[in-house]
């Protein structure tokens, strides 16, 4: 993480903090006044105001001030009013990286959806569903971050200007070519379609060059870097609503799909469940039926709770 990351996160980290503090006590005229001091400096008022949005988008009960009750049932209130701030605080912190993503990326998209972007230089790129990126073509090389997700990047020709492409720990230099790069919590994955790229993971300093039908695969814990090949056809394959997952854990797949499935959050409970190596390929267009059969070798099932989650247990 940047210094410039680094210090974005910790206020927006700010901003939640203060929302919960008024939340729990708006009333104090002390802690309105240390709130309005920090909220002067206009990089602590954009964050507030995210915060704020963020917080009506998930339609959080404001916590009320505890009213006077019988004295067998005050304890029982103060329990429901904390029960209520902490499960208000969790809500936020989770949303968290969603809004420090929505700052940061120049373009974006929902679960579920996918778009095209024409850049200014004549380049295309793709992005898959809750993916985000951030872009610099303004100088002598043209800069790209892939922040989240997957996109299939055909880039316009330029001999003058390289065109780099920064993706969760490794760096993709081309001129002019077509690949596509799929970041996971677990690793991140260049392929070639055509043209040639270099990719080189930060961890090791160590420079790959690929060639068309190959991709590399480089794991985020160790540093650790493969090259397979891979069939032309399935590179990108997901602009057409199909992927091939190829030697992923089931944790790792079921985190792909999850960019293409309504549901807020699709959990795996028994760690050694969620750590099986699979091979599937797999419709986009049926999220529901793509995870059942992911989870389907290894007995396991997956359970709706609720419209906005899924649980994918043993049977």
């Amino acid at each position: 993480m940047s210094d410039e990351d680094g210090t974005e996160r910790a206020v927006f980290e700010a901003a939640a903090d203060w929302l919960l503090r008024l939340n729990a006590g708006g009333q104090d005229a002390e802690l309105r006044q240390a709130f309005e001091r920090w909220l002067a400096d206009p990089r602590h008022r954009v964050a507030w105001q995210q915060v704020q949005r963020t917080w009506d988008m998930l339609g959080v009960p404001e916590a009320a001030p505890v009213v006077p009750l019988r004295p067998y049932r005050r304890r029982l209130g103060r329990l429901l009013a904390g029960g209520l701030a902490v499960a208000a605080a969790a809500v936020l912190w989770l949303a968290l990286p969603a809004m420090l993503l929505a700052v940061r990326a120049d373009y974006r998209t929902a679960r579920a959806e996918t778009e095209t972007v024409h850049m200014a230089d004549g380049s295309l790129v793709e992005l898959g569903g809750a993916s985000a990126v951030r872009a610099d073509l303004k100088g002598k090389v043209r800069q790209v971050e892939l922040l989240a997700g997957e996109a299939f990047f055909d880039v316009a020709p330029d001999r003058a200007r390289p065109f780099v492409v920064e993706a969760a720990g490794v760096e993709i230099t081309v001129h002019g070519t077509a690949f596509d790069v799929l970041v996971t919590s677990e690793a991140t994955t260049v392929a070639l379609l055509r043209g040639a790229v270099e990719a080189a993971p930060e961890a090791t300093g160590a420079g790959y060059r690929l060639k068309p039908g190959e991709k590399i695969i480089v794991d985020h814990r160790s540093g650790a870097a493969r090259i397979e090949t891979v069939t032309p056809q399935d590179i990108g394959a997901w602009r057409d609503g199909r992927m091939f997952l190829s030697d992923m854990t089931l944790a790792e797949a079921v985190e792909v799909v999850g960019r293409y499935h309504p549901a807020a959050w699709i959990v795996i409970p028994d760690r050694t469940l969620a750590l099986q190596r699979v091979n599937a390929l797999i419709d986009l267009n049926d999220a529901d039926a793509a995870l059942a059969l992911l989870a389907a070798p290894f007995g396991a099932k997956v359970r709706d709770l609720t419209p906005l989650g899924r649980v994918i247990t043993r049977l």
